[in-house]
């Protein structure tokens, strides 16, 4: 009997190869259904697979929101094209979400397999508690993946928010489960792996707008949770400014470094000679 779980793989900025990877991990998995989203360009990745099929010009968030909105099945799972599931991953995942009738979604361990082929496994266990804080604290717990399994019921209607980058899609959708209180089920092993991920500075710049919009949204934060937003926020406005500083872009640098100690005064406390480092191995590659 097939897993009562609708999986969706996003093709969206991936090639050839690494797309039917994907697609066949999902048809593997005896999913009670598998569609595949993407660009018309992409239909050649699914020649001979049993999927369906929703290919064209929508947005990644809007192709992500159709395909969950006329999914058949009340779980769902959302797979990234640069990502391949483990064998049995869904019915490990599917048996851990339905032995929780109060559980929102199920995760577990992703595998990165680093340049050096070194595979390096997030996150090293599992929460149970306050999973909202958690996600907004630690960015390996569930974010380093899209193999999320959630109940349909445990997000909005239109659960994407309007990203085009993956990394971003993934973050605003994990912590829109995460703050509905639900628990979330936990998998003691890996059942998705995928390649190293690079941010780009259109990644980082949707990342803090989802953060953004964690810390000035309709729901207020309490103190601890705005820390930790705060906290979060700095770090993805670092990562952007290394980025603008490696570009030599040093006056937008400055002013996202001084963006990042406004938001979290605390965050280059204990990072003060790591930052240096990078100004000094940066300043020794432009000269």
């Amino acid at each position: 009997m097939p897993h009562p779980v609708t999986i969706v793989v996003d093709l969206h900025g991936a090639a050839g190869a690494e797309a039917r990877r994907a697609v066949e991990s999902a048809c593997a998995q005896g999913a009670q259904e598998v569609v595949a989203i993407g660009e018309a360009e992409q239909a050649p990745a699914l020649e001979g697979l049993e999927v369906g099929a929703a290919l064209g010009e929508a947005t990644p968030a809007q192709a992500r929101n159709a395909a969950v909105a006329g999914a058949a099945a009340e779980a769902v799972l959302v797979l990234g094209g640069h990502e391949w599931l483990a064998p049995d991953a869904v019915a490990r995942l599917a048996a851990a979400l339905g032995s929780d009738a109060d559980a929102g979604a199920a995760y577990g361990k992703t595998g990165v397999h680093r340049t050096n082929d070194r595979l390096r496994v997030f996150p090293d266990a599992g929460r149970e508690d306050s999973m909202f804080g958690h996600l907004l604290r630690d960015k390996h717990l569930v974010a380093a993946s899209g193999a999320l399994l959630w109940r349909r019921d445990a997000a909005p209607p239109t659960p994407y928010a309007d990203y085009c980058t993956l990394p971003a899609l993934r973050l605003a959708h994990v912590l829109e489960v995460g703050r509905t209180g639900r628990r979330f089920a936990f998998v003691d092993d890996v059942v998705v792996e995928r390649a190293v991920e690079a941010l780009d500075a259109a990644a980082q710049e949707e990342l803090i707008k989802v953060v953004v919009a964690v810390l000035f949204g309709a729901e207020p934060l309490d103190e601890e949770l705005e820390a930790r937003a705060r906290f979060r926020l700095a770090r993805h406005l670092v990562a952007l400014g290394k980025l603008r500083y490696r570009a030599e872009d040093y006056d937008r640098a400055g002013r996202l470094f001084d963006e990042a100690l406004r938001s979290a005064p605390g965050y280059f406390k204990g990072r003060r000679y790591q930052f240096m480092n990078f100004v000094q191995r940066t300043l020794a590659r432009v000269d």
